[in-house]
């Protein structure tokens, strides 16, 4: 078993559904990870702070969702392709 930090989001990345179950791409990406590895997922639902510091100090596997890559994360971890991108646009009328 792999534990996996993920942190909650906005959309479809990372929620709890109605039922309570942990749901969303980035769920669904974790699990297929680990299944191509022949393991199965456990998450555990971190602050946006902590993913790369649980995952860093052993606590998780590995971490994804709600990370940016700069250049102090990524001299502490390997970080993979990016699997979404998310522009900011300012809108003034």
């Amino acid at each position: 078993t792999l534990t996996v930090g993920v942190c909650l989001q906005e959309g479809d990345f990372c929620y709890y559904d109605e039922n309570g179950e942990l749901r969303g791409v980035e769920v669904d990406i974790a699990i297929e990870v680990c299944a191509y590895l022949g393991l199965k997922c456990e998450f555990m639902v971190l602050d946006q702070d902590d993913l790369i510091n649980a995952a860093w100090g052993g606590t998780v596997h590995f971490s994804m969702g709600c990370i940016s890559v700069t250049v102090p994360d990524a001299e502490k971890c390997i970080m993979s392709d990016p699997y979404a991108e998310c522009h900011q646009t300012i809108f003034i009328d």
